[in-house]
């Protein structure tokens, strides 16, 4: 039985980014050890990710099949579209390695205050949080693909502006940074 192809708000078909097979890759606490996951998304300039609500699958869509309940066709999936990011197939391969909260993360800076409240004097938080965020940017990278660790963020956090929502979403279930193929 073949599955239903992912369309968009739009009645649009999705456009197929990604497949994590969790039995070839190093096993990661909370993520099944078996099983597909697809990643589908938009032909969009925010590649279907709503801003203000980022869980709702509106225009992507993340799909799951246990190892028992693999979709017995490949679906037809739309000709790659110029204008996306994604240009040709390509295999990642997955190391295991430690992952560090970075200070671009909404959450690192109320985690931080928290620790040091714990080992400094009131007086001395705030030098001791600043020398903290300083010292984790300058040696903790964020940036890197990744599944299953802490979110990196260039710019902002946009989980900040709603933090009340996205208090418990601390885990970055997939992270695929870009480069310019002129870049180093």
């Amino acid at each position: 039985v073949g599955a239903e192809y992912p369309l968009s708000s739009m009645g649009t078909p999705l456009y197929f980014f990604l497949q994590l097979n969790f039995a070839e890759m190093p096993p990661l606490a909370a993520f099944p050890k078996k099983g597909i996951l697809q990643f589908f998304i938009n032909n969009d300039m925010f590649l279907g990710m709503n801003l203000v609500d980022m869980v709702t699958q509106d225009d992507f869509r993340i799909v799951y099949y246990a190892e028992d309940d693999l979709p017995q066709e490949t679906p037809e999936m739309p000709a790659a579209d110029p204008s996306l990011p994604i240009h040709g197939e390509a295999k990642i391969c997955f190391k295991e390695d430690m992952s560090v909260l970075h200070p671009s993360d909404f959450s690192f800076d109320m985690l931080c205050r928290e620790i040091c409240e714990g080992m400094f004097s009131p007086a001395q938080v705030d030098q001791a949080c600043e020398m903290t965020a300083s010292l984790a940017e300058r040696e903790f990278d964020g940036s890197g693909n990744r599944i299953g660790s802490h979110p990196f963020f260039r710019d902002t956090d946009p989980r900040e502006q709603w933090a009340d929502l996205y208090a418990d979403k601390q885990v970055s279930l997939l992270q695929i940074d870009t480069a310019d193929q002129n870049s180093e």
